[in-house]
């Protein structure tokens, strides 16, 4: 049933207009522009430090002419993938719950991705933050998307600690 599931969702990607392989957070094609930046003071606590562990701090914009919806869930991770297997997004939640939140234009939402970096590596991570708009579950749970329009891609950020 879940592969069957997975391959409508793919099936009808392309049909959505969201998100582009742009490297620059926005393209002629997205309603949206995303930008992040690492919150620097997660860096200095110890879980970071002993689980790799730390927060990026995110803004989904829309930048069309009428109002856009987007699903913004408890843990926000679920809506986030990168596109390195060095840092991913932390999805792991005890009771989670959507939000249709919907944008007019020139509207922000901001928001806080628990991030974990390293699995053993050592940093410098260089990665980009990508958001899905309607994920229904972990984006990073179907890594066919991250190459896909669906997403819509920060500008890249480095890791260095």
């Amino acid at each position: 049933m879940k592969k069957l599931a997975a391959f409508f969702f793919i099936l009808f990607l392309p049909h959505a207009g969201w998100g582009s392989d742009a490297p620059s957070g926005k393209n002629s094609e997205a309603p949206f522009e995303v930008e992040a930046r690492i919150k620097e003071s997660s860096l200095d606590g110890d879980t970071y430090k002993q689980a790799g562990r730390f927060y990026v701090n995110t803004a989904v914009r829309n930048t069309s002419s009428k109002a856009q919806r987007i699903v913004v869930w408890v843990q926000q991770g679920w809506s986030w993938v990168t596109d390195s297997p060095d840092v991913t997004p932390g999805t792991e939640a005890m009771d989670n719950y959507p939000s249709n939140i919907t944008l007019k234009p020139g509207q922000e939402y901001d928001g806080i991705v628990e991030m974990i970096a390293g699995k053993g590596k050592k940093p410098p991570f260089t990665f980009r933050m990508g958001f899905f708009a309607k994920a229904g579950d972990p984006v990073s749970n179907h890594p066919e998307i991250a190459g896909s329009r669906a997403i819509i891609w920060s500008a890249p950020l480095t890791l260095e600690k």
